[in-house]
């Protein structure tokens, strides 16, 4: 009889156990894609070869520390995030950050990225005072006037307007570092940046080609450092050269 009781004892305790564990594992659990605000499901994250290959480390746009991986995450984050600011010109145009952590789940079609992984965990509004801004204050601005129009000309001559257009958009993003104060901030610097370019794509959403083709653009911003140097290393020794056969 006590050789039982001690059985039902430890099948108790181990009954508590698990209910715990299985409790503390759902409670811990990251929070599913469904549960995001933003619409991916109409501007999907396409799945990238570099996250399989070479990743190596890269400043995206000039501007943000991640990983050559993670180009096609920023550019579908921005799209959606263009999208919104047309949609509510007076809302701010970065989320909220309890929002933004609802969006840090996995890609389903690429589940080692994620915009945690990828490095953005700071794009949401209180991080900065560039990511309160609305897309009403930036509009009406002249150096946003010129970059719209400056950026608006990729589609039909795409390696004669780049220049301009990026450069069109250092200037709105130093207009937004004037306006918050805040010049000699690095992570200001970032955000403002990061409104500046989500401003400017936000102005024409309804063109399909508007949003890639900038963000395409703005992909001549990134620098590779030593790691693209080493990339090129890497793949030189598989260089060949054909030379016809002489009869």
């Amino acid at each position: 009889m006590k050789t039982l009781y001690t059985w039902l004892k430890l099948a108790t305790l181990c009954c508590i156990y698990c209910f715990f564990f299985i409790a503390f594992a759902f409670a811990a659990a990251p929070p599913d894609v469904a549960d995001c605000s933003l619409n991916f499901a109409s501007y999907p994250y396409l799945p990238s070869g570099n996250c399989i290959g070479e990743n190596g480390k890269v400043i995206l746009w000039g501007s943000i520390s991640s990983h050559l991986c993670c180009r096609n995450a920023l550019n579908a984050l921005f799209q959606v995030l263009a999208v919104r600011a047309n949609q509510i010109p007076d809302s701010i145009i970065f989320i909220g950050q309890d929002s933004w952590n609802q969006c840090s789940s996995p890609f389903p079609s690429q589940p080692l990225v994620s915009l945690h992984s990828c490095g953005f965990d700071n794009f949401y509004s209180g991080s900065s005072k560039c990511s309160n801004l609305s897309l009403s204050q930036i509009q009406g601005s002249p150096p946003y006037l010129e970059a719209v129009k400056l950026c608006s000309d990729l589609s039909s001559s795409f390696d004669n307007t780049c220049k301009n257009c990026t450069d069109a958009i250092a200037k709105v993003a130093e207009s937004l570092l004037a306006l918050v104060q805040r010049q000699k901030d690095h992570t200001e610097r970032t955000l403002c940046s990061l409104a500046a370019v989500l401003s400017v794509a936000a102005a024409n959403v309804t063109d399909s080609s508007f949003g890639p083709n900038l963000f395409s653009c703005m992909s001549s911003l990134d620098d590779f450092g030593k790691d693209h140097n080493l990339f090129r290393i890497h793949f030189l020794p598989y260089i060949q050269v054909y030379v016809p056969r002489t009869r």
